[in-house]
């Protein structure tokens, strides 16, 4: 039985949408608060603007919003009387729209609507230290009745999976969290029985090392990908099969989540979390040296010119050629931060590549001057396969001449099996 509480999600993008559609599976009503008054009408009249292989997360919100369970709106005020409000919002320092400056006029409208029984969890991430340094200051200056034993507050960050994974992510993952006080660890725990009463959530000490653990958690991604590019170059001058090498590196239970070659990671996480280590080192004055994160953040920039090489290198420039897959991930159609993108106008501009497929991405996210063709692919003769949407299955690959993976899309049996049925395979990171 759904509870009668009133629950508020502040920003509607693809995350706090998603979040949203699953608190309204448990709560009467959930209020979805966003200051894009175009994105709130579009999201009221049951447009729901997701390129994603989860059907489920649109069919869902559709019903929701329908039904009346889930209500956008771009008021603030409409949050009043919530008993929870989330917060899933951007911060990035490349858009000052989505700075500091933005959370610290969020928090201190909040503060404004709330009492000492609401509930504040914050999911965004953010640099060690900007709960205690930044926000809590900001609500306190907003509301001069709240203060640290009475603020009811706790960090506990998105841990999604865009993609075909998208609500069942939400359903399986457990919440690692920080919580101001006990009583915001009680309140918070109860409502994790309410909507994900199976999963071992974990409360760590304090929110800073709920905040230190999401940036971790990316920056481990981002060596991981930094150090594959290293050992693919040094591959490469080997005449090595590094796909191959780390396929079979997988097999050992530790070592299975061993990144392979390819680009650059993309999206809006990967590429900006590890920085927040950098933010909040220069913020706090902790002198840290943290060579091997800067070192990373080096090496990862330098990944897609040596993948743009590759192709340029392998190419038949007297074939006609198309680009799969435009995402900065397989089964989405988000294009932030994408490395494909970057790579696909690159060669565009060079005059390699005229025609890209990528049934997730919005044709109107993209510049005018690429079009993006239809699924019908016989006039083609190579593809760069770059995203392996699930369209891209190896019936669909197997009508083209060439494939040039440069993503570590195709494993070594399907490696195989194309070549078997005579196709040209060139796999970036094959040097053998």
């Amino acid at each position: 039985m759904k509870s009668n509480k009133k629950i508020g999600v502040i920003g509607a993008g693809f995350v706090g949408l998603a979040h949203s559609v699953f608190l309204s599976e448990e709560y009467k009503q959930v209020i979805i608060y966003d200051r894009d008054e175009d994105l709130i009408e579009r999201l009221k009249e049951g447009n729901i603007d997701i390129f994603t292989e989860d059907r489920t997360l649109k069919k869902q919100a559709s019903k929701n919003i329908k039904n009346g369970s889930l209500l956008p709106t771009n008021q603030f005020n409409d949050l009043k009387g919530a008993s929870i409000i989330f917060f899933a919002i951007g911060l990035d320092f490349k858009n000052s729209k989505n700075g500091y400056e933005n959370l610290d006029q969020i928090f201190k409208n909040v503060s404004k609507i709330i009492n000492n029984q609401t509930l504040l969890v914050l999911e965004t991430t953010v640099p060690p230290g900007t709960v205690d340094n930044f926000i809590l200051p900001s609500i306190f200056k907003g509301n001069k009745k709240i203060d640290k034993d009475n603020l009811r507050f706790v960090y506990s960050y998105e841990r999604v999976m865009p993609g075909p994974e998208y609500m069942s992510s939400l359903k399986t993952l457990p919440k690692v969290f920080g919580a101001l006080n006990e009583s915001s660890k009680r309140i918070y725990k109860n409502h994790l029985k309410r909507t994900l009463p199976d999963l071992d959530h974990i409360c760590l000490k304090n929110i800073v090392s709920a905040e230190y653990s999401k940036v971790v958690e990316n920056t481990y991604r981002m060596v991981n990908i930094a150090l594959i590019g290293e050992l693919t170059n040094f591959g490469k001058s080997i005449n090595a099969d590094v796909p191959s090498i780390l396929e079979a590196i997988r097999k050992r239970p530790t070592h299975s989540n061993i990144r392979f070659p390819g680009q650059a990671p993309g999206g809006y996480c990967l590429t900006k979390d590890p920085d927040f280590l950098l933010v909040s080192n220069d913020q706090m004055r902790l002198n840290e040296d943290l060579n091997i994160l800067k070192a990373s953040s080096r090496l990862t920039k330098k990944l897609n010119k040596k993948v743009e090489e590759y192709v340029e290198e392998v190419l038949d420039k007297k074939m006609s050629v198309c680009f799969l897959g435009l995402s900065y991930r397989s089964g989405v159609g988000d294009l932030r931060e994408s490395s494909s993108l970057d790579l696909a106008l690159s060669l565009n501009k060079k005059g390699y590549i005229n025609h890209f497929i990528d049934p997730f991405v919005n044709q109107k996210d993209l510049p005018k001057f690429i079009k993006l063709t239809q699924m019908s692919k016989s006039e083609f003769g190579q593809a760069v396969l770059s995203v392996r949407h699930n369209i891209f299955n190896l019936k669909y690959l197997k009508s083209f001449k060439t494939i040039i993976d440069i993503n570590s899309c195709l494993s070594v049996d399907e490696r195989e099996y194309l070549k078997n049925q005579g196709l040209n395979i060139f796999q970036y990171g094959d040097f053998a």
